[in-house]
């Protein structure tokens, strides 16, 4: 994970094989995979795994809306730059007047 300007902390993510990149953008997107689990009791250390899945969305990959791009010639998609999914933004907690 990674934040960038403005407080969004995106997700870094790595694409496999050719595809439709972009049916991806502007889509809820959830989490599911294998999370190892690594436990220290008295000293002895175990490892686990277990298959998660999330049922809510928690994430999004945004573009910019079509009228606002400027260059007329289509949206050419970078895998590394254009696909991650956005997890968070910051907060902000403004004073009480």
């Amino acid at each position: 994970m990674q934040v960038v300007k403005g407080g969004i902390l995106e997700v870094s993510v790595q694409t496999y094989g050719g595809g439709l990149w972009h049916t991806w953008f502007d889509r809820d997107l959830t989490v599911a995979g294998r999370v190892i689990l690594r436990k220290e009791i008295a000293g002895s250390v175990s490892d686990s795994h277990r298959l998660v899945r999330l049922e809510e969305p928690i994430m999004r990959v945004p573009t910019l809306a079509i009228h606002l791009d400027s260059v007329n010639d289509g949206f050419k998609v970078n895998t590394q730059t254009n696909l991650l999914p956005i997890l968070a933004t910051s907060r902000k907690v403004i004073p009480h007047l």
